[in-house]
């Protein structure tokens, strides 16, 4: 987790003299849930993205192939519909 063992209040300051933080937001350590319904079972063995219609080569990963891909972090800001702005 980003924050583990942080002081929050410490993050949110820093972010501010950053101009990483609007004025007026403050830092959330916690991300609300945001769906309606049951969340499906997820199982690895039976996942799969599938690339297929208009393109020109057709491709299906498993998730082990998926998560071979390779990655990379990009700091994001996330504006909340609710009240105010959370940043993570």
């Amino acid at each position: 987790m980003l924050f583990v063992g942080k002081d929050r209040g410490e993050h949110e300051r820093k972010m501010k003299q950053e101009g990483r933080l609007p004025l007026g937001q403050s830092l959330t350590l916690k991300w609300p849930v945001l769906h309606y319904g049951s969340v499906p079972v997820f199982n690895p063995e039976t996942w799969d993205l599938r690339f297929y219609g208009l393109v020109e080569l057709s491709l299906k990963l498993s998730w082990r192939e998926f998560n071979a891909l390779p990655g990379w972090n990009a700091p994001a800001t996330f504006i909340a519909l609710r009240a105010g702005a959370a940043y993570r």
